[in-house]
């Protein structure tokens, strides 16, 4: 199942959307119960998290990764359960409220998402995946090996200039296809 599909996809074709539930449902749910702690609460919010993706199909583009949609989705509907039930206890001092509290900080804060940090690693591999062979062997001379543009240039016997050109290439092309993420 493919991240990457086009909007014209998405709406013409129910069985992707069959695919993607099927896909994503349970790690949805799994996502939601680590913070929500309560799993029916948790099936609900994934539930209406595919409902919304469904009724906003036609204006939603997905030029992007749509699991990674959802799971912000998720994330979102899910400090917002959280938040509820912050306040249905706001003048009980309880245990539980601390743990709903502690559960809220851990949904903002960006680091913890593990689910999130998987979608992306897997989009990164997309992406270099499907990057021209030069473009992608500069980028990672240099992102991953630390080489500096003139070490590159050498060992590909091309220019400075051209090294920099594949290098901006393919940060535009990271920058393009990671907006949400962003």
């Amino acid at each position: 199942m493919s991240g990457n599909i086009s909007r014209v996809d998405f709406t013409s074709d129910e069985l992707f959307f069959r695919g993607l539930y099927k896909e994503y449902y349970h790690k949805a749910v799994y996502y939601a119960n680590q913070y929500l702690n309560d799993y029916e609460a948790s099936k609900e919010i994934v539930q209406e998290a595919f409902l919304s993706l469904w009724e906003r199909r036609d204006v939603l583009e997905f030029n992007q990764n749509i699991g990674a949609y959802l799971i912000k989705t998720v994330k979102n509907k899910s400090l917002n359960e959280l938040r509820d039930n912050i306040r249905k206890l706001q003048n009980v001092n309880s245990e539980k409220q601390a743990d709903l509290i502690l559960n809220q900080r851990s949904l903002l804060d960006d680091s913890s998402s593990l689910v999130e940090n998987k979608e992306l690693s897997l989009q990164i591999k997309r992406i270099l995946d499907n990057m021209p062979l030069k473009m992608r062997e500069v980028f990672l001379m240099n992102r991953d090996m630390e080489l500096t543009y003139p070490q590159i240039a050498a060992n590909q016997g091309v220019s400075v200039k051209t090294v920099e050109y594949r290098i901006s290439r393919a940060l535009a092309i990271f920058r393009k296809n990671l907006s949400e993420w962003m």
